[in-house]
């Protein structure tokens, strides 16, 4: 489970200040998939990079699998950010010169697992999304559904209980688009907490949970 509570963040002051994210109380359960919606500037990736712990709220707090983010904390931050979270975005943030079950590899090696337990891991994890056939493949040549479903596979590399993704599809067609939703529904499904900001429609029918973001603030919306 992931929990924001009493978050606030600012940018700017006086005339020019501008409130990017207001959240009285937020959760994300196990298996549940959430939309974060809203257009362009309405908080969305500034709340993921809070729940992520790449933000640091100017008020409030986070609590990750029943653990509340000490900021100072380095060491905690660094185990939150490789353990407990996993993160897809919608640049994918993959290494072009390093082949797909290479750029999984990256985020085992991280966690101290390399060799051949690091790269039987990463083969089954791209065989999960069907890459088998394209783990020794660079990604500077994989399409962007391809891409996508690589950076899905290192995002899951250590098993993180939660996963955000910004904005996963913007990038995509409908036909890949339609699979990276059914995608994260089913790492949902599978007991995770999956929260998806997004502008996508397409995505809508694959969440437990809508919300809008708008100037910051979150109002429910209807699945």
């Amino acid at each position: 489970m992931i929990e924001a509570y009493g978050i606030s963040h600012e940018y700017g002051s006086g005339p020019t200040r501008i409130v990017a994210c207001s959240v009285e109380h937020f959760v994300v359960s196990p298996g549940e998939l959430v939309l974060l919606e809203g257009p362009s500037g309405s908080g969305k990736t500034t709340l993921i990079s809070i729940l992520g712990t790449l933000l640091q709220p100017q008020v409030g707090q986070v609590r990750i699998a029943g653990r509340e983010i000490n900021w100072r904390d380095t060491t905690l931050l660094e185990h939150m950010r490789s353990r407990l979270i996993g993160f897809v975005f919608q640049a994918f943030n993959l290494i072009e010169a390093l082949t797909a079950g290479q750029n999984v590899e990256v985020a085992l090696n991280a966690a101290d697992i390399g060799g051949q337990a690091a790269r039987s891991h990463a083969r089954l994890l791209l065989e999960r999304f069907g890459l088998a056939d394209r783990t020794d493949t660079r990604v500077s040549v994989l399409s962007g559904g391809e891409r996508q479903r690589v950076a899905l596979a290192r995002a899951l590399a250590l098993t993180p209980p939660v996963l955000l993704a910004d904005e996963p599809t913007g990038n995509l067609d409908s036909e890949h688009g339609e699979d990276v939703g059914r995608l994260l529904y089913g790492l949902a499904a599978e007991g995770r907490s999956v929260i998806v900001a997004t502008h996508d429609p397409r995505l809508e029918r694959f969440a437990t949970r809508r919300l809008r973001m708008e100037d910051g603030i979150l109002t429910a919306l209807t699945v």
